[in-house]
């Protein structure tokens, strides 16, 4: 419950200020290649063109809905990816 808490603080602090945790924090990000990051809902130009500005290699796709080209386009990027739909493919 306590860990659930503290994610909760660190996400509506890092929207209220509009930043992400690394920044809110001031964690450099090259220390952690080997994990992930999310990329917010968006467009997918502007997610690609996030992808391609941050020097990481694995990213946690945020999506609204089911679309075969875009996915192509992610996958088409060399770049480990998971989708994250939160049960949007549903009606």
């Amino acid at each position: 419950m306590k860990s659930a808490l503290d994610c909760a603080y660190w996400d509506l602090f890092g929207k209220l200020e509009q930043k992400n945790f690394i920044e809110l924090n001031s964690i450099s990000y090259k220390k952690l290649k080997y994990s992930s990051i999310t990329i917010s809902i968006a467009p997918i130009k502007e997610q690609l063109l996030k992808m391609e500005q941050l020097d990481w290699h694995r990213f946690k796709i945020k999506c609204s809905h089911y679309n075969r080209d875009d996915i192509e386009k992610l996958i088409n990027t060399g770049k480990k990816i998971a989708l994250d739909a939160n049960g949007s493919f549903y009606n």
